[in-house]
C-alpha cells in the first residue's frame, strides 16, 4: 500500500514539470532611455493569446506557456514593434527589454494590431536581472 503514494507523488511532480509556465518580463524604453508606461505588451501562439500593460516603471510580466510567439509592443505616439516567432523554452524566466521610437503622424505605423488575447494584470514590481536582452 505504500507504493500508490509513491507513485502518485511522482506522477504529480512529472505532470508539474512539463506544465510550468514561462515568464517573460521586461523593461520597455524610449530611443533617450526614458521609461515608458501604460505600453500594451501582447503575445499570440497558435494555442494562447494574452496581454498586459507596463507599469508606471515601463515593467511587463506575462506567463506563458512554452512556445514560438508574435510578440506585439504598442504606445501612442511611438512606433509599434512586432517580433515573430520568438521562442520561450520550459520552465525558464526570461527577460526581454524593447526600445520604442518616437514617432508623428507622418511617421507612426497605424497599421500594427494587437491580436485577439485575454487580457491580464499589470506587471507587478520585479527586481533588474543584470543579463538583459535590450532590442533596438
Amino acid at each position: 500500500m505504500r507504493i500508490v503514494p509513491v507513485i502518485l507523488s511522482i506522477l504529480i511532480a512529472v505532470s508539474a514539470s512539463y506544465s510550468q509556465d514561462v515568464e517573460l518580463t521586461g523593461v520597455i524604453y524610449d530611443e533617450n532611455g526614458a521609461l515608458i508606461a501604460g505600453a500594451s505588451v501582447a503575445a499570440k501562439s497558435s494555442a494562447k493569446a494574452v496581454e498586459t500593460r507596463s507599469d508606471d516603471e515601463g515593467r511587463y510580466r506575462l506567463s506563458l506557456s512554452p512556445g514560438f510567439y508574435k510578440l506585439v509592443y504598442l504606445k501612442d505616439g511611438f512606433a509599434g514593434r512586432v517580433i515573430e516567432r520568438f521562442r520561450l523554452v520550459r520552465a525558464t524566466t526570461f527577460s526581454f527589454d524593447v526600445v520604442l521610437e518616437v514617432c508623428n503622424s507622418k511617421t507612426c505605423d497605424h497599421s500594427i494590431e494587437v491580436p485577439a488575447v485575454k487580457p491580464t494584470t499589470p506587471a507587478p514590481p520585479t527586481t533588474p536581472t543584470p543579463n538583459r536582452r535590450k532590442s533596438k
